[in-house]
């Protein structure tokens, strides 16, 4: 019997499942009946669009007339669930937009330099975007800890970078006036809700890091 052998890749920028097998016109005539089914001479094989149920759809269609070979797909599928998310293409929303103006002013007011300020508030774009479907004043102690295991280590950032994400988030709550903030002996306190993300800040390294010192620009 024959094998049709299944990949998942892109072309032409959208995700794509190949079927791969050597010419037989039985084997393209079904293929023709899956939707939007293509021929590529660069890719050289038959494709569809990827959904979720692409591979159900594609094994029952040639239950017995081919084998479906889908273990490729699986092991793509699998990876990529274990790959950290992609952010760049997430949306901030208008808070967080507001947040991150407000940081490039509190930085400029303090006479960082032009790379610093780009550094800094790079770093809390990217944080506010992993958490794009939250509120700023809903981002707990655990979501920030979760953010240094599932995205900085997991693409094996620097411990600097660490620090720069941990010293900008710093800034939206020990700044911001809708959160209350106390002192203990004179010493600035997170608010409750973040006093494990103090800490956790303090017990590593690379995240007791202040701000580095101000270089006016010339």
């Amino acid at each position: 019997m024959n094998t049709i052998v299944l990949d998942l890749t892109k072309h032409k920028g959208k995700a794509v499942i190949l079927l791969k097998f050597p010419y037989n016109s039985q084997l393209i005539a079904l293929t023709r009946q899956l939707p939007e089914a293509l021929w590529s001479s660069t890719l050289k094989a038959w494709y569809i669009p990827y959904t979720n149920d692409s591979v159900r759809a594609i094994t029952t269609l040639f239950s017995g007339a081919a084998l479906v070979d889908d273990l490729s797909v699986i092991k793509q599928l699998e990876n990529a669930k274990k790959a950290p998310p992609d952010i760049k293409n997430y949306i901030l929303s208008t808070e967080a937009q507001v947040a991150i103006g407000k940081f490039e002013n509190f930085l400029g007011s303090r006479r960082y330099s032009s790379n610093t300020i780009s550094t800094y508030t790079d770093a809390l774009k990217t944080f506010l975007k992993f958490y794009s479907d939250k509120a700023i004043a809903d981002i707990t102690n655990e979501d920030v800890i979760s953010f240094n295991i599932k995205y900085i280590l997991a693409n094996n950032y620097s411990a600097s970078y660490q620090s720069q994400v941990v010293n900008s988030t710093r800034y939206i709550y020990l700044n911001e006036p809708f959160v209350f903030l106390g002192r203990y002996n004179g010493v600035l306190a997170y608010p409750t809700h973040l006093s494990l993300l103090c800490t956790f800040c303090s017990s590593v390294p690379a995240f007791a890091v202040s701000l580095p010192s101000v270089h006016t620009s010339r």
